[in-house]
């Protein structure tokens, strides 16, 4: 039986116009289970974490709907069980 999947962490670059970068940052930033990594000249790169691939896909659609966000592409995608996490 396969093991169930306890952790998905997930990376997405995020566009803004460059003189909104540091206020998007911070409003992402101010998620749960987000964290932003590097912000500049209008990108922002963001680490996603939840217990499955739905929270991450919802954590998604929650920074694309932040005002000043052109678009938020997922670039990467770990899924990891309980298992492999100890």
């Amino acid at each position: 039986m396969p093991e169930a999947i306890t952790l998905h962490t997930a990376s997405a670059l995020v566009k803004t116009r460059p003189k909104d970068v540091v206020s998007v940052a911070e409003r992402i930033a101010a998620l749960p289970f987000v964290e932003t990594r590097a912000a500049d000249w209008g990108r922002i790169v963001v680490v996603l974490e939840g217990p499955d691939a739905r929270t991450v896909v919802r954590l998604l659609d929650d920074i694309n709907a932040i005002d000043g966000v052109l678009s938020a592409a997922l670039v990467g995608d770990h899924a990891a069980s309980a298992h492999q996490l100890a």
